[in-house]
């Protein structure tokens, strides 16, 4: 049985781990600070990658070492009294599909104008083997009624 261990501390609401091989870290995102994360497990090393704005939910890499990101636009985590030490207040950014860049820069595959404003909130996402991605789009907490959930690719 497998003992699971902190491999770092200090990224608020992590999502999207990303294990990339060929350097032995992991690629985190962080909801909250609408950040994208590189961590060393072996020591606990920490350090920003991007700035994506808004909320940085699911990540994948991409076939050029850059890191695909699910933005969810935002939350706004200060109002929702959540955190003992409270973030700062959401900076929205429009909710779409983000490649971060290895040089640090984000740019939209999808949304910001690519999308014309039809993403509620991107979540998680999957690259396949063919460099199709999918991508789920079901809207923020609570959920919609009706449910508003979908899938792209």
């Amino acid at each position: 049985m497998t003992r699971p261990e902190t491999a770092a501390t200090g990224i608020r609401f992590g999502e999207g781990p990303v294990w990339c091989a060929d350097d032995g870290t992991l690629v985190v995102t962080s909801v909250v600070d609408g950040a994208l994360y590189r961590v060393w497990p072996e020591t606990g090393h920490v350090e920003l990658v991007a700035a994506t704005g808004g909320g940085a939910n699911g990540a994948a890499l991409a076939s050029d070492g850059s890191v695909l990101v699910t933005q969810n636009g935002g939350i706004d985590f200060a109002a929702m009294g959540v955190f003992a030490d409270p973030p700062p207040p959401a900076a929205p950014a429009e909710p779409g599909l983000q490649r971060a860049h290895k040089d640090g820069t984000v740019t939209y595959l999808a949304g910001e104008g690519v999308g014309n404003g039809r993403f509620h909130a991107p979540n998680d996402l999957v690259v396949a083997t063919d460099g199709t991605v999918f991508f789920t789009d079901p809207g923020h907490y609570p959920p919609a009624t009706p449910a508003i959930g979908r899938v792209f690719a």
